[in-house]
C-alpha cells in the first residue's frame, strides 16, 4: 500500500499496469471475496482511499470478451495469431542476455520444470520467452523473475 503512496496510478510507477499489477490485483480481489462485507473489520488497512482507487483502475481493465470454442479452435487461433512485443519492458536488466538468445527458465521450488525459448525481453520483474512449435506456432511467455531461475542453453 505504501508503493501507492506517492500517487502513482499503478504499483511500479507506469502510465499503464504492469503484470505485478495484475497479480496484486488478483490476490486482493480473493481476499475481498471471501471476507466481502467483513473485509473492513478484519483487514481495515484494504479500505484506504488510494489503494481502492487503484484496485478500480485495474478492475476496469475487465476479463476480456469470451467465446466458446474447442480446444482444436484454440489450437488453431494461436498458431494463426503472431505474438505482439513487449514494448513496456526496456530490457534494462543487468544481464548477459540479448535478443534472441536461447534461454532455459526453471522455478527454482517445486516443481522444477524447465522452459525453453527464445528470448525477448526483461527487465526487473520479468523474462519473456519466445516459445514456438507445430501445434501452436508462436507465443511469448511471461515469467517473474523472482522464484525463477535463467541460464543460456
Amino acid at each position: 500500500m505504501d508503493m501507492l503512496a506517492d500517487g502513482r496510478e499503478f504499483l511500479l510507477g507506469d502510465s499503464s499496469p504492469s503484470a505485478f499489477d495484475i497479480t496484486a490485483y488478483h490476490g486482493l480481489w480473493f481476499v475481498m471475496e471471501v471476507l466481502g462485507n467483513e473485509v473492513e473489520k478484519i483487514l481495515p488497512q484494504l479500505n484506504q482511499p488510494k489503494l481502492l482507487a487503484w484496485f478500480e483502475r485495474v478492475a476496469k481493465f475487465g476479463h476480456g470478451t469470451r467465446k466458446e470454442m474447442t480446444p482444436e479452435e484454440a489450437l488453431d487461433v494461436a498458431k494463426q495469431t503472431e505474438p505482439v512485443e513487449p514494448t513496456y519492458i526496456q530490457n534494462n536488466s543487468k544481464s548477459e542476455w540479448h535478443v534472441g538468445q536461447q534461454l532455459r527458465v526453471t522455478p527454482d521450488d517445486v516443481g522444477r520444470v524447465p522452459v525453453e525459448g527464445t528470448f525477448v525481453a526483461a527487465d526487473n520483474y520479468e523474462t519473456v520467452l519466445r516459445l514456438s512449435n507445430e501445434t501452436i506456432g508462436n507465443v511469448n511467455v511471461h515469467f517473474p523473475r523472482a522464484g525463477f531461475d535463467v541460464i543460456p542453453v
